[in-house]
Parts: structure tokens; sequence; C-alpha cells
């Protein structure tokens, strides 16, 4: 379904934009109409055959504009950077001029597209819930089932606390790698390490004995990922510690977003990859050595974070 929102400047709705702006402009949002979306790609056609085209890419706060127009009916579609959401609208240009002030948001994900697997110390879902995004739950244990419950999702959070034994089973380690591989994209958090590990074992390297991180702690955590900061327009993010051990990796095949000074049990580590991706086939893997419940509960920041990996990797 795709969410149109028709714009006219001689009859107009208050509740949507307030005066006028030359050309066309508007703010791309989540699904919940409040989380910029950031790097989202706008293609506006006039509705006249041989008309206008063009195209372009919202800011960090969401907003994009195309400031010189002929006058006429356009055609405006906005897209996450991965394609997995977009949404539709229209405008009138009356004497080069539309009304301003639009905010539009991408179309929320079907239930059935995101998959939230619960554990004892994270919930993702909870993100995705203020975020807007339908999701269905499920265990580690259903994924070595009779019937994938992978099969129709796009995104897939894996939870920090869940059952860790099936990350030994053949079947749920094949249905993971799959999902991802066909261009699926996967959330891993914290004590849930394992499955990674074992589904992408050259991606991320680990201790021994991964969960060293030293008990409660804060951390003020540069994004050392470039996109990543003009995202989130912060140098830093404080993050919380609250288990007794969290697993910390050694270091990534693919990217460092964000990294910390951190202690572990084997002495203080100056600069410890905290939040990591990499491309597996056509989808994509991040893994937070955090609790993503945890940093929602501190702060607004882990909403936009999180937002990035699922609509823009």
């Amino acid at each position: 379904m795709i969410i149109t929102l028709a714009l006219a400047a001689v009859s107009c709705r208050s509740d949507l934009f307030f005066g006028q702006v030359e050309g066309v402009a508007a703010t791309v949002l989540a699904p919940n109409g409040r989380t910029p979306a950031y790097r989202a790609h706008v293609v506006i056609a006039d509705l006249k055959p041989g008309g206008y085209y063009g195209e372009t890419h919202t800011s960090a706060a969401g907003a994009f504009s195309f400031p010189t127009l002929p006058d006429g009916q356009y055609r405006l579609t906005a897209t996450s950077p991965n394609a997995l959401f977009s949404t539709e609208f229209h405008a009138e240009v009356l004497d080069g001029h539309s009304p301003g002030e639009v905010e539009v948001a991408l179309q929320p994900a079907r239930a059935e597209a995101v998959v939230n697997v619960g554990g004892r110390y994270d919930d993702m879902g909870e993100l995705c819930t203020d975020l807007g995004y339908r999701y269905r739950t499920t265990s580690v244990a259903a994924l070595a089932g009779t019937e994938d419950p992978l099969a129709g999702a796009k995104l897939v959070f894996i939870n920090s606390g869940v059952e860790v034994s099936e990350a030994q089973n053949d079947v749920v380690v094949a249905r993971l790698q799959s999902f991802v591989a066909g261009g699926g994209r996967l959330v891993v958090s914290d004590r849930a390490w394992p499955y990674v590990r074992a589904a992408w074992p050259g991606k991320i390297a680990w201790s021994a004995q991964p969960e060293i991180g030293n008990g409660a702690q804060e951390v003020e955590a540069p994004f050392v990922d470039t996109d990543l900061r003009k995202c989130v327009t912060v140098p830093t993010w404080r993050l919380r510690f609250e288990l007794g051990g969290w697993a910390v990796p050694n270091g990534t095949t693919g990217t460092v977003l964000v990294e910390g000074a951190v202690e572990t049990a084997a002495g203080r580590r100056a600069a410890a990859p905290l939040l990591v991706g990499f491309a597996a086939g056509a989808g994509y893997v991040a893994y937070s050595s955090f609790d993503w419940q945890t940093q929602y509960e501190h702060g607004r920041l882990a909403v936009r974070v999180f937002n990035y990996l699922l609509a823009n990797k």
C-alpha cells in the first residue's frame, strides 16, 4: 500500500502545511511521524507526459526541496536508502510556489516483514513500536522448526538473553544465512553474539570468551562512521551497560559504527568496537555490544540510530 497525500494550493489542509515555499519542499519522516528519514531518495515527476523530472536526497532533518519548478501537478516518491520503505504524494505548483511545511511519513512495514526474537535482557520491539514499525514475535526454538518463521521477513532482531544453544543448530544457522544473503537486515545485541559467530565466522573477531565487558559502565562513545554521524548530527553517544558481563568484539572486516573506551576483564580498551556492521550477500548484519532497550530508556538518540540501521543499511 502506498500512502498518498494530495496537496493543492487552492484547497489546503491547515494541519499539513502553513504558508508557501518556492517550488516544492517537504520533510520525510519514519512511520511514527517524528524521526527524520535521513538520505531518503526523492523523485519528482510532472504528471504531464515529457514534463519536468528530478531527484534528490533528504538531509539529516529529513528535508528536501526542488526550488525552481514550472507550474503544474507533480507526483513525488520518497524511498529509504535500502528500498524497504517508501511513500508517494502529490503537489501542485502555482505561480512558482506550493504549500509549505509539508510532512510525509514513509510506509510502515507489514507486521510479517519485521520479526523480533525476544530475549531476557533486551527488547528491540520497543524501539520498533516507537518508530511505527509493526512486528511479530518468535523464539530461537521456532527458527529450528519445520516452518521457517523468517519467510517473508525483511528485518529480524535477535535480542540479548535468547537461548544460545540453538546457535549450534545447523538449521537455524542456515536460515539466518539465507535470510541475510537474500537481502534481509539482521540486528543482534550483546549476549546473542553466538548467532553471529556461527553464521558468519569470519566477519567479527572475538576473544575466546567474548563476554569480557566488566560490569555496569557509562561510556561516551564516538560515532566513528561518517554517514551515521551525519545522520545523528552529534559526535558521541552516552551508552549505558548494566549487565555484569557483556560481549565486546575485537574487530570486524566490516564497519565500526560506534566505539568507546571500556573496562574489560582483561583491562581497559581505549577504542573497543561497540556497534559494528557488515554486508553478507544482498543483506546486512549489525551487532551491538549493548542492549537497545537500556539506551532507549535514557533518551531518543537510540531511536534515531536504530532507525538508521533499519532504513539506511
